[in-house]
C-alpha cells in the first residue's frame, strides 16, 4: 500500500491505496488513521483497488475548518474525496466509527455506493450510551509530570479488555487475549496525533449507533459478525434488532485472518464494478505549507512545502537525529514570515516523522540520509537550496554540501553536534535508553522524562550545575509532546540516529566546503 495526498477544499486528505480493480473505499475507527485498516486492505487489494483514507482530523488529514457538530459534517468532505479521486459508485466499507460514517454516508449519497460493508458495527440503547460517553473520553491534554501518558496508555490497553474500556465489570469482560505492547504503542500513535480533541468524531458515533440509522439505508448492504470481535454484544443487539432484506449478515471465524479473508472472498464472489481509474497526482494547497510524499529508494519520504513562489532561492529545513519536521514547523514556522521571502521545504528525513524506514539500518547514516534528502529535492525539481539543519540534520546538511557542492549554497548550523572523542564515548553509552513498549506502558513515562530534561541540561544525561541550560527552560507543553511522538515512533532506530550523530566527523567536513557555513543557536536566528 502507498500513501498520497488529496486537497479537497483547500485543505488536505490523506489516504492510502493499492491494487487494481473494482474500487473499494474503507473507513477506519476513531481516533486511529488508516494505518489501523492495512490488514484487511492489503488482503482486499489482491483483486480491488482500495483506498483507506484518514478521516479530518485523524492520521495525517487535516482537520475541517469548523469544529464539527456531528457525522454529517465530514460527509461532504468524503463525497468530494470520491470526486477528486474519480470515483463514482464504490464499495463503502467502515469500521466502528467508520462503519457509522458509512451508515450516514450511504444515506445521503445511495447514488454513490454500490454495496456497504459494515464492521465492528452494533446497536446501543439511549441509556446505555449515556453511561458510556459519560467516562469513556478523559481529558488526556499533556501535563508537566507526564500522567496524561498513563490515562491514554490505560485506555489503550483496556479497549482489548473490557467494552467499554470505562466499565469494568464482569459483564463487560472480553474474551481474548491481550495483544503484543507494540500493538498498543501503534494505535497510540494515532491517539497523540489526534490530539486532546480526539473525540470529535468518536463521541457522534457513539450516539449513531443505533438500530434505526442502520434500517435506514437502502443499498445493498453486509454486515459482518466476527466471533473475535472486542464489539461481539452490540453486533449481536443490532441482528436482534432486525434488519431489513437489503442486509446479509457475514459470520466470520475468532482469528483475524478468518475476519480477513471472509470479507475478500465474499466481495470477490458478490462485488462486480468497473475498474477505477489510475490515482491522480498530489497537489499542494496554494500558498501555504502543505504535506507531499516522494518515492524514492523503494520507500517514500514526507515533506512539508511552500513551493512554486519563485521569488527566491528554495530553503530547505532539516530537524535533529529524533525529530520532525513537524516539530521545525511548530518552532520555526508557526506565526513568522519566513515562508513569504522563499520557497520552503521541510523533510522528514528517512526514518523520522511521516517518512518510511530504510529497510537496511545503514540507511540511518549520515552519508546515506544525504543522499535521500537530494533525491528528495531531485523529486521536487529543486537545483539549488540554502540548507539549515538543527544538530543531526546540520550533520545531514553538510553531508549534502560535501557530496554536491553545486547544488547547497550554503548551511546554517542550528546548535553544532562536533564532539571530542571522551563526549563521543559517554554519549554513545549513555544517550539513547530504550523505551521499548512494555505491557505497564513505563516506556512513555521514561521517554517523557528523556525530552523534558533535554530543555533543562546540555547533556541531559549529566544532571549536575555545570550542565544547567541558562535562560529561561523550553518546557512548551505542545512542543515536548510533538518531540515525544516522534521519538517513540522511531521506536529502536531513535539510538541508530543519534549514533550516526555522534560518529559524524562534523568539523573535517566543514573544513573541506567552499559554501558559507553558519552556526546559529535557535531556529528563529535562520534566515
Amino acid at each position: 500500500m502507498k500513501r498520497a495526498f488529496l486537497t479537497v477544499a483547500g485543505r488536505q486528505l490523506h489516504y492510502r491505496w493499492g491494487g487494481n480493480g473494482a474500487p473499494i473505499v474503507m473507513l477506519h475507527p476513531s481516533p486511529l488513521s488508516s494505518a489501523a485498516l492495512l490488514p484487511l486492505a492489503a488482503e482486499l487489494a489482491k483483486g480491488f483497488r482500495v483506498y483507506a483514507l484518514d478521516t479530518p482530523g485523524y492520521g495525517q488529514s487535516e482537520s475541517l475548518p469548523f469544529p464539527p457538530q456531528s457525522l454529517h459534517d465530514y460527509l461532504p468532505t468524503f463525497a468530494a474525496a470520491l470526486d477528486a479521486l474519480g470515483l463514482g459508485r464504490v464499495c463503502l466499507y467502515g469500521a466502528a466509527t467508520g462503519a457509522q460514517f458509512a451508515i450516514e454516508f450511504s444515506r445521503r449519497y445511495p447514488e454513490r455506493v454500490a454495496l456497504m460493508v459494515i464492521d465492528s458495527a452494533g446497536h446501543i440503547d439511549a441509556d446505555e450510551c449515556e453511561r458510556i460517553v459519560r467516562d469513556y473520553f478523559p481529558d488526556v491534554s499533556p501535563r508537566q509530570d507526564g500522567s496524561h501518558l498513563a490515562t491514554l496508555w490505560q485506555m489503550v490497553r483496556d479497549l482489548f479488555v473490557f467494552f467499554p474500556w470505562c466499565d469494568r465489570r464482569a459483564a463487560t469482560r472480553i474474551d481474548r487475549d491481550l495483544p503484543p505492547p507494540a500493538v498498543m504503542q501503534g494505535m497510540l500513535h494515532d491517539y497523540l496525533r489526534a490530539g486532546s480533541d480526539y473525540s470529535r468524531a468518536y463521541r457522534p458515533a457513539f450516539y449513531n449507533e443505533r438500530a434505526e440509522r442502520a434500517q435506514q439505508v437502502r443499498v445493498p448492504a453486509v454486515l459482518t459478525r466476527w466471533q473475535g470481535s472486542i464489539v461481539l454484544r452490540i453486533t449481536d443487539a443490532l441482528i436482534a434488532a432486525g434488519l431489513p432484506a437489503n442486509y446479509h449478515v457475514l459470520d466470520l471465524g475468532p482469528s483475524a485472518a478468518e475476519r480477513f479473508e471472509g470479507i475478500r472472498a465474499y466481495l470477490q464472489r458478490h462485488y462486480r464494478a468497473a475498474a477505477a481509474p489510475a490515482v491522480p497526482a498530489s497537489a499542494l494547497p496554494n500558498g501555504r505549507l502543505g504535506s507531499v510524499l516522494l518515492d524514492i529508494d523503494g520507500i517514500q519520504l514526507h515533506a512539508r512545502c511552500a513551493t512554486g513562489q519563485g521569488r527566491a532561492r528554495p530553503s530547505l529545513r532539516l530537524h535533529s537525529s529524533a525529530s520532525s519536521a513537524a516539530f521545525v514547523e511548530m518552532i520555526s514556522v508557526r506565526g513568522s514570515v519566513s515562508t513569504e521571502a522563499s520557497d520552503l521545504i521541510l523533510l522528514d528525513l528517512p526514518g523520522n516523522g511521516e517518512s518510511g524506514a530504510p529497510p537496511d539500518p545503514a540507511g540511518l547514516s549520515i552519508e546515506k540520509r544525504a543522499r535521500y534528502a537530494l533525491a528528495a529535492l531531485d523529486a521536487l525539481d529543486i537545483d539549488q537550496v540554502d540548507v539549515a539543519g538543527r544538530y543531526g540534520g546540520g550533520s545531514v546538511a553538510l553531508e549534502m554540501a560535501r557530496q554536491a557542492p553545486e547544488r547547497i549554497a550554503s548551511v546554517t548550523l542550528v546548535g553544532r553536534s562536533a564532539y571530542s572523542e571522551a563526549e563521543r564515548t559517554a554519549l554513545l553509552a549513555t544517550y539513547t535508553p530504550s523505551f521499548t513498549p512494555e505491557l505497564d506502558g513505563t516506556h512513555l513515562l521514561r521517554a517523557w522524562y528523556w525530552v523534558r530534561d533535554q530543555s533543562l541540561w546540555s547533556p541531559h544525561t549529566r544532571k549536575l550545575r555545570a550542565n544547567i541550560i541558562a535562560g529561561a527552560p523550553q518546557l512548551d507543553l505542545e512542543h515536548m509532546q510533538q518531540k515525544l511522538v516522534d521519538v517513540i515512533r522511531m521506536g529502536e532506530r531513535y539510538a541508530l540516529a543519534y549514533a550516526a550523530e555522534f560518529n559524524y566527523p562534523l568539523d573535517a567536513v566543514q573544513r573541506t566546503l567552499g559554501c558559507p557555513v553558519q552556526s546559529v543557536d535557535h531556529w528563529q536566528a535562520v534566515r
